[in-house]
């Protein structure tokens, strides 16, 4: 380890001009380097020389128990530098690791593991006898002991950052529940949230506003919530083959424990408000609406990071955890998101009513045609746009149906303008949740075969030519410097 922390890579038995480098160890990964580099030279005593004036390239596959991390040129005489030690996917994987144990892989242009390489210039590295220097078999040994216990140290390493969030989260999700329970009316003696959310609205009577049974979705949402929480924090725990399961790598951002975080947080606030109708009430918009935000960005940071990840989780063959995070997380993000907007709206109607003297049919029209744009703008954008990362969330139809089902019962009137429109959105809402089902079942015989180089080549077209098909048929798995999809692992 270098003071700055970062981890250096030990290439050794590097001979030649164009080298070769024996390959140790159990784990493939694939590294691209700009230029050839010797990690340990100012340990080593050993010193480098290009060949040239010219950059060449060095492509080397190293193999070891570890994570393979961010590489990056540094032009001093340290030579390659990684750090943040995440895992990178490759696709030579298919050939038997017993096979590849005294494998040299070849700098000048040939295969390196049945994937082929192109050819690149290399810089030459002096031996120690021009030097005058002498570096002895044990001083290497010694020096390969020392980088194998480092990696090890640096393949079980936790992120406190991670940690502090989760906690964080389950606090708040915790403090939201206790709040929501309250306001329920299930609360022990002492005074508390003493109106009650369902006394709300039989003081301010809305014509969209839904039975009492219908907040028990709330309910629902938050045991879908505290499982999703339960894995989360299992996870933290849990032991896989390049690490812990939860950064390695880390299919959830931080940023969405944050933001789910303060979310509850909001929306214990907004319930406080609630229960002081007399004269808060309207405040309570401010923070349902600001909960709504958050909730949406931590929805969408979901969707994306997993994404990002799944190929790495899929090579690591943990599909269990592709489909956990589907299940629990996404859709217990969406479908708080959902119900979160849902009692919005439906405070907006109640100020608009009751403190701004608007009409009932205008406002629930007004708030009917919100909901209607909102959700079809979201399945339209999942359906045609972002197919790939929200396929297997339904939980939004889920609490649509919900709420509406028990808006069209409570409030059905043929002759009242909203009743009518509250029952063609809801014929709309099943409608759409047929479709996202068969679309599901449609998909459900594909098998995901994602990796890294084909979402590269999918979203830069212009740089697909970089990545060279092995006989195999599967893209050969040079990650590039500059890779977005290698996370820094917080």
């Amino acid at each position: 380890m270098s003071e700055s922390g970062e981890y250096r890579v030990d290439y050794t038995e590097v001979n030649g001009e164009n080298g070769s480098i024996k390959a140790p160890s159990k784990y493939v990964a694939t590294i691209y380097t700009p230029g050839y580099k010797e990690a340990d030279s100012r340990e080593s005593g050993k010193e480098m020389e290009e060949n040239d004036s010219n950059d060449a390239d060095f492509y080397a596959e190293k193999r070891y128990p570890t994570h393979v991390a961010k590489v990056y040129q540094d032009d001093s005489e340290n030579g390659l530098v990684i750090s943040n030690p995440i895992y990178v996917l490759n696709q030579s994987q298919q050939t038997d690791p017993s096979d590849l144990e005294d494998a040299h892989i070849s700098t000048n242009g040939s295969t390196v593991n049945g994937v082929k390489s192109k050819p690149k210039r290399t810089r030459r590295r002096s031996s120690s006898s021009d030097r005058g220097g002498h570096t002895t078999s044990k001083k290497r040994k010694e020096h390969s002991s020392k980088t194998r216990l480092v990696r090890k140290k640096a393949l079980y390493t936790h992120s406190p950052a991670q940690w502090v969030l989760l906690i964080a989260s389950i606090i708040s999700f915790a403090v939201m529940v206790i709040g929501t329970i309250f306001a329920y009316g299930w609360r022990p003696s002492f005074d508390f949230l003493t109106s009650g959310t369902y006394d709300v609205f039989e003081t301010y009577p809305l014509d969209i506003s839904p039975p009492e049974w219908v907040l028990i979705t709330w309910l629902v949402c938050y045991g879908w919530l505290f499982i999703w929480l339960l894995y989360a924090l299992v996870s933290l725990c849990r032991k896989v083959e390049m690490g812990y399961a939860y950064n390695s790598p880390p299919f959830t951002s931080p940023i969405t424990y944050y933001t789910f975080s303060l979310g509850c947080l909001l929306i214990f606030g907004g319930v406080i408000l609630w229960d002081m109708h007399a004269n808060y009430i309207q405040y309570s918009i401010i923070f349902f609406g600001c909960s709504t935000i958050l909730f949406f960005v931590a929805t969408a940071l979901a969707f994306h990071r997993l994404y990002i990840c799944m190929p790495f989780l899929l090579e690591q063959k943990r599909s269990g955890d592709v489909w956990a995070t589907r299940i629990l997380q996404h859709n217990a993000l969406a479908f708080i998101t959902w119900l979160t907007i849902i009692i919005l709206l439906l405070n907006i109607g109640l100020v608009l009513v009751e403190f701004g003297s608007v009409s009932q049919e205008i406002t629930c029209t007004v708030l009917l045609s919100i909901y209607l744009v909102l959700f079809f703008a979201w399945f339209a954008v999942d359906v045609f746009l972002l197919d790939a990362y929200m396929r297997y969330c339904i939980t939004p139809h889920i609490a649509s149906i919900a709420v509406f089902v028990g808006i069209v019962i409570k409030h059905w009137d043929l002759t009242k303008l909203t009743s009518l429109y509250a029952f063609v959105l809801l014929l709309l809402i099943a409608v759409s949740f047929f479709v996202k089902i068969a679309i599901i079942l449609y998909h459900s015989n594909d098998k995901e075969t994602y990796t890294v180089n084909e979402i590269r080549a999918e979203e830069s077209p212009a740089n697909a030519n970089e990545y060279e098909v092995s006989p195999g048929g599967e893209k050969s798995a040079s990650i590039q410097p500059d890779s977005k999809y290698i996370y820094d692992n917080v």
